[in-house]
């Protein structure tokens, strides 16, 4: 069965709220303090006015004045309101992929199989793709994705400037990625003397991203460099990618040895290594996010690690695709900023980012043979994923901030906080699903809200 994009809230202007909250992951208080407690939550306009730990049963001070809504938590009276604040989750890595593979009739396999299989993916329209893949990624608690743009025609440009639109109307950040791919006819990767594009094919892709960077002064939106991966893009490219992200600054998204076929052919085309190759051309540093690294060698990682690049995981898409297992426990070991990403092939095809976080914890724990901090893990995995995002990244929740943030049910388990045996992040990280996510808010808007009488989701301007 086709899963149905849940429907959001419109963007609109900034607005106003109050909550009370049982618990707070990843916020701040005015002074820069952590908060984990009960805590109250003020937005006014779009910016957080107040985010404090709530003391004592009355009213406290940054209250709403008279004649404004207070939440439905609030109205239920004093005690747990079963409401926890978490940091607006990130997908640091993403395709636009519609209804899913498994609705267009393509089946999990290894990864190169699954390529050529890909050509029976109905075409479509970036409005249609991305859209309803942020439909559902609102929906779970994502107010921000990474979104590499799949090509359904000849011409990039007007796609990936569709693919930002589709974004915006769902009320989500984004990085849209700009693929760069000139030699993915050699599906087995191509040779270092493979001819992509002459230089001026070259000059005029890269002119043309930033021509659409150009349209765009939507702190919401950036526009990012995609060569697709180096065993698709000729050398000559990489480098022109490399040089012109040196002088503009401009992010750079790019795969990474997702697979063991790809981990053969970089040993046999670049014996001296290829992330030293790639660091020859640019195309290492804190302006480069790679995504799944399932092949990576742990000397590969510490290079990561000491340039500063991120690396989004993709643990559900590397095992449908069987192409190995994500590197969380030494890439966290070696001190690499990573991101979670969906990858646009969750485990049920319904962009389902909570189960991606507790795959990843549990590979982590497996690995480790330890319990991996539950707090810890969701900051890493949010930090590294706002990098990855690069200018359009989402502020964790703090007094003077704007309110980016999501509100998690946790009704039936506040008793867990209450006894104190469970932090917040314990709590959500094991329960947490979309059908759980009460309220999103992306850029000091309203994106996402959960019908209040917890059946199918619905738009509503009540909260």
């Amino acid at each position: 069965m086709t899963t149905a994009p849940p429907a959001v809230v419109a963007p609109r202007s900034g607005r106003d709220g109050r909550w009370l909250v049982d618990g707070v992951v990843g916020g701040q208080d005015a002074d820069g303090r952590p908060i984990t407690g009960p805590a109250e939550l003020v937005v006014r306009s779009g910016i957080i006015e107040r985010l404090a730990p709530l003391y004592g049963s009355g009213p406290a001070p940054g209250g709403m004045q008279d004649g404004e809504q207070a939440s439905q938590s609030e109205q239920d009276g004093p005690g747990r309101t079963g409401l926890v604040l978490l940091p607006l989750f990130v997908n640091a890595h993403d395709h636009g992929r519609g209804t899913g593979n498994v609705a267009a009739g393509i089946a999990d396999g290894p990864l190169e199989e699954w390529l050529v299989s890909l050509q029976k993916h109905p075409k479509s329209t970036q409005e249609a793709l991305v859209g309803h893949g942020c439909a559902l990624m609102v929906a779970s608690g994502v107010g921000a994705s990474v979104i590499c743009v799949n090509p359904q025609g000849a011409e990039r440009g007007p796609e990936v400037a569709a693919a930002a639109e589709a974004a915006l109307d769902r009320g989500m950040r984004a990085a849209i990625v700009y693929p760069i791919a000139d030699t993915m006819g050699t599906g087995a990767g191509r040779s270092r003397q493979a001819t992509g594009w002459d230089a001026g094919e070259i000059d005029r892709r890269l002119n043309e991203v930033e021509e659409i960077a150009a349209n765009y002064d939507d702190p919401s939106i950036e526009v990012q460099l995609g060569p697709v991966g180096p065993q698709w893009v000729s050398e000559a490219t990489l480098q022109a990618v490399g040089q012109h992200a040196a002088l503009t600054g401009r992010r750079v998204h790019m795969h990474l040895l997702e697979s063991r076929a790809q981990r053969a052919w970089a040993d046999t085309t670049y014996p001296e290594g290829i992330v030293n190759f790639l660091d020859s051309v640019g195309l290492i540093g804190p302006s480069v996010c790679f995504a799944h690294g399932t092949q990576l060698r742990p000397e590969e990682l510490g290079a990561l690690a000491e340039r500063g690049c991120v690396l989004a995981l993709n643990a559900s898409s590397n095992m449908r695709l069987c192409s190995g297992l994500a590197p969380v426990a030494l890439a966290r070991q070696a001190g690499v900023h990573l991101g979670a990403g969906l990858d646009g092939l969750a485990l049920r095809d319904d962009g389902d980012y909570w189960t991606e976080l507790r795959l990843l914890r549990g590979l982590e724990q497996a690995q480790t043979g330890r319990v991996t901090e539950a707090s810890a893990f969701i900051g890493t995995l949010a930090a590294g994923g706002r990098i990855a995002l690069g200018g359009a990244a989402p502020l964790p929740p703090a007094p003077g901030r704007t309110a980016d943030f999501l509100l998690l049910d946790i009704e039936g388990y506040s008793h867990l906080l209450a006894e104190g045996s469970w932090t917040a992040a314990d709590v959500a990280l094991a329960i947490g699903r979309p059908q759980r996510v009460a309220e999103v808010w992306v850029a000091g808007r309203p994106a996402y809200a959960r019908s209040r009488s917890g059946g199918t989701s619905e738009a509503t301007d009540d909260f």
